[in-house]
C-alpha cells in the first residue's frame, strides 16, 4: 500500500550556537551567524562558520506506522538528493519527526531543537 511520501527542501548551515552541528538556515540564523563570525579569533573557525547555507533536498516515503514502547512512530525510507552533512537527521527534526535514537537531533538531543527550525514548519 502507498502510505505517502514527499520532499523536504530546507537549506542547511553550520550551527554557530551548537558547533559542530548543522541547522536549517533561516534569515534570522544567517544574520546571527554573520554577527557571531565577527567575534571569532581563529581564522579556520571563522572560515568554517562563514560558509553560506547550502540547498538541501531529501525525498521520503512512508513505509509503515508502528508502536515503539507505547509511542506512535513512523518508519520511513529517506533518500538524500544533495547529501549534506547531517542532512537526513536535521531535515527529520525540522519537520517535527526526529529519527528515533538520534542523540544529537532527536528528543533531548545536544543540537539545536527541531534542527534550528521554528514556526509553522514544525508540526
Amino acid at each position: 500500500p502507498n502510505l505517502g511520501g514527499g520532499e523536504i527542501n530546507l537549506p542547511l548551515q553550520r550551527d554557530h550556537r551548537h558547533p559542530p552541528f548543522m541547522r536549517v538556515s533561516t534569515p534570522e540564523s544567517e544574520s546571527e551567524a554573520l554577527r557571531a563570525v565577527l567575534d571569532l579569533n581563529h581564522a579556520g573557525y571563522k572560515k568554517l562558520m562563514a560558509k553560506n547555507p547550502k540547498p538541501s533536498t531529501t525525498h521520503f516515503r512512508i513505509l509503515s506506522h508502528e508502536s515503539w514502547f507505547g509511542h506512535e512512530v513512523t518508519r520511513v525510507e529517506l533518500t538524500p538528493i544533495t547529501g549534506r552533512t547531517h542532512q537526513l537527521r536535521v531535515h527529520c527534526a525540522a519537520v517535527g519527526h526526529p529519527i528515533l535514537g538520534d542523540s544529537a537531533y532527536g528528543f533531548c538531543g545536544e543540537a539545536h531543537p527541531n534542527g534550528g527550525f521554528t514556526g509553522e514548519g514544525v508540526r
